[in-house]
């Protein structure tokens, strides 16, 4: 288990997106068990409500219908495998490695943290968004947690007309950052050689994603202005950073 949630002596940690996908289908338990084992300091995986309630681990807002409208076991057979629920995944990682939860959706943050808080601990985990206001809700309910803002917006997340804007607000975010209470940029590699200096000379702590191919990995991995660096390769940037 990790000391802490950032990086430690200079190494950047590794945070295996939606539990990498080298020995196992992604989103799967066999992934992120998989990604645990191997030594990966995180594993992120996205979080999403179902109608009958149940949080789950699915990165799409649909699978044949709008999850809003499926139940567990309705997404399931839709996906064809088993889809980890939250909670079983936090039982799964507790003790082994450090949570880090993506919020796909908003209106139901503080059933997460709470959860997330009961079977890791208060201090195991980062919770990321690109809604300011979602983190903002977060921030104000449980003050110290890990929240960071996600940087990267593009089409699909923002419309077209406002986009201009969301790309000028991502490239500087530190009134963001503070207006929402966040410690950590989530910010995607595209965006990371232009904001990454102004997070590390505020304080920021970052995470760059999602990162794969080796120059990349290489260079982020030597970059001390990167906290942690998501990958859907965990294994091999953790042989790369060894």
């Amino acid at each position: 288990m990790p000391g802490a949630p950032v990086s430690i002596g200079g190494v950047t940690a590794i945070s295996a997106h939606r539990g990498g996908g080298e020995a196992f289908a992604p989103e799967t338990y066999e992934a992120y068990d998989h990604a645990a084992a191997t030594g990966a300091d995180y594993v992120e995986f996205d979080v999403r409500r179902l109608v009958d309630g149940t949080l789950v681990c699915f990165h799409d807002a649909a699978c044949g219908a709008p999850l809003a409208t499926l139940s567990h076991a309705e997404l399931c057979r839709r996906a064809g495998y088993e889809v980890p629920t939250v909670r079983r995944l936090l039982a799964l990682i507790a003790g082994r490695t450090w949570g880090h939860i993506d919020l796909k959706e908003i209106g139901y943050e503080a059933e997460v943290v709470a959860l997330a808080r009961e079977v890791l601990g208060p201090d195991n985990f980062l919770v990321t968004s690109m809604v300011d206001g979602s983190l903002r809700r977060i921030a104000d309910a449980f003050p110290g947690t890990a929240t960071g803002l996600s940087l990267g917006r593009g089409i699909g997340d923002v419309p077209a007309y406002r986009l201009p804007g969301a790309i000028i607000g991502d490239l500087f975010p530190i009134g963001r950052l503070r207006a929402c209470g966040a410690t950590w940029a989530a910010i995607s590699k595209d965006l990371a050689p232009w904001v990454l200096s102004r997070c590390h000379r505020n304080d920021i702590r970052t995470a760059v994603w999602t990162v794969d191919r080796s120059d990349q990995l290489d260079r982020f991995l030597a970059d001390d202005r990167v906290d942690v660096l998501v990958t859907n390769r965990p294994g091999f940037a953790l042989a790369r950073r060894r």
